[in-house]
């Protein structure tokens, strides 16, 4: 924020149109076996009719909230050995803003989504994947 305050001060008059708080986690599970719908309740890999085990995977699903914002949870599989397994997930809440907005509501703004990114992320990680970083 302090860059979009430097900047307002050169310009004076900022006009924000799309405002976006991300967020990329990289999880690491330290089970031999990993069942990643343990730790993260949106990814569901096992499909009837499909070979149970797997090798890798990428999800990626974007959820609307209203006409101007939506969240995209991007997930998948970053490595594996067998001490463990990384996971990635990303949370990218974005609001578009017409008619454009100030500076000052820009930040009241960036807080919701913030908010709204710390909700989606406690949606999404289970009560195991709470333990791995005592986030109970």
């Amino acid at each position: 924020m302090a860059v979009l305050e430097a900047y307002s001060e050169v310009v004076k008059e900022v006009d924000i149109s799309r405002i976006a708080v991300r967020y990329i986690n990289r999880i690491w599970i330290p089970d031999e076996e990993v069942e990643i719908e343990d730790y993260l309740n949106c990814a569901h890999l096992c499909i009837d009719g499909l070979p149970q085990d797997y090798i890798n995977f990428l999800s990626r699903v974007e959820y609307v909230y209203d006409v101007a914002t939506r969240l995209i949870i991007t997930q998948g599989r970053l490595e594996a050995s067998v001490k463990g397994m990384a996971c990635l997930l990303d949370l990218d809440i974005i609001r578009n803003e017409e008619p454009p907005i100030k500076c000052q509501q820009a930040y009241d703004v960036a807080d919701a989504l913030h908010d709204r990114a710390g909700d989606a992320f406690e949606a999404v990680i289970t009560d195991k994947a709470r333990r791995l970083f005592d986030a109970t």
